[in-house]
């Protein structure tokens, strides 16, 4: 059973409101309050599942923001509309999800082995805690190994479901990580909807960027067409976010730095054998500036890796 049951004193406080409200009168505040709480504990006790008791409880929600537009509590029952989960749901997908990726991590099973025995269990994960944001990643894992005989539609039936449920979630801006799992027509779909209706700027800063270094790095290889207007979109799109979101952080940097790196990228020639090593910026582990022109006389090695 799901949810957090309420004790007698807040089935005594609900009581007590709506007791007062009868005698002397409520104020439209003192209503909502009172009808939002009373919807809240039926929500807790509610012995449905999580992704049944979502779908029962929206309309219900939807109703009481409605009815008492303009009052705090209908604020917050739009928040939950948006969010649709409390923070016990929250932290036990979050849990579920971490002991299935454990399995995952141990389970002797070859590669496409463990794929096959997993998706289903990742399904499941998704469809219990539907809402979350562990339920948001399963879909993501599932999307990378979707299998390559259906490929295409397995991606766009789950991105669907993710649009329909997470359209307005900051989380699902690390669709973008999955960039490469996407055909050139639902990349258009999906990113370029979530570019101009997100209400997080960091989703369409995260959007913007991706798009652009997907196409940079692509057209090299002959997977994006190396065209004219592909090169100009892309410039317009790194000088955007260099204008508009600069200053918005990013995988501890900032997306204006990222995109400046991208636009003026150094070229194949400046990074030949026996040219001089541009220099390089970071921070160490305690904190501390470090730049590559410090070891200048002094051997150097420098490792190049990625997570992914």
């Amino acid at each position: 059973m799901r949810g957090v049951k309420r004790g007698p004193s807040l089935r005594l406080l609900l009581t007590s409101l709506m007791l007062a409200c009868f005698v002397s009168g409520c104020s439209k505040e003192d209503r909502a309050a009172s009808a939002l709480a009373e919807l809240g504990e039926a929500y807790s006790a509610s012995e449905l599942g999580l992704a049944k008791r979502l779908s029962e409880f929206t309309t219900q929600y939807e109703a009481l923001a409605e009815k008492y537009a303009g009052t705090r509590a209908a604020v917050d029952a739009e928040t939950w509309l948006i969010t649709g989960t409390s923070a016990a749901e929250e932290e036990e997908a979050s849990v579920e999800l971490a002991n299935l990726k454990e399995a995952y991590a141990e389970s002797e099973l070859s590669r496409t082995e463990k794929n096959e025995e997993f998706t289903s269990r990742y399904e499941a994960l998704a469809g219990e805690f539907w809402g979350t944001e562990a339920a948001l990643e399963a879909k993501f894992w599932l999307i990378r190994r979707a299998p390559r005989d259906a490929r295409s539609a397995t991606i766009g039936e789950a991105t669907d479901a993710i649009f329909a449920r997470y359209a307005e979630s900051p989380h699902i801006k690390r669709l973008g990580d999955l960039m490469s799992s996407f055909s050139v027509e639902q990349r258009e779909k999906y990113f370029g909807g979530l570019r101009e209706n997100s209400p997080h700027a960091e989703v369409r800063a995260a959007v913007i960027y991706d798009l652009a270094r997907y196409k940079k790095r692509y057209m090299r290889y002959g997977m994006v067409e190396d065209a004219p207007e592909t090169r100009e979109q892309v410039e317009a799109d790194l000088n955007l976010l260099m204008e508009e979101y600069a200053d918005l952080p990013t995988g501890g940097s900032t997306y204006g730095v990222m995109a400046d790196a991208l636009l003026n990228a150094y070229t194949d020639e400046e990074l030949a054998i026996g040219q001089r090593a541009p220099e390089i910026i970071g921070v160490t582990a305690d904190g501390k500036d470090i730049r590559l022109g410090q070891f200048l006389g002094r051997v150097v090695v420098i490792d190049f890796w990625g997570d992914w």
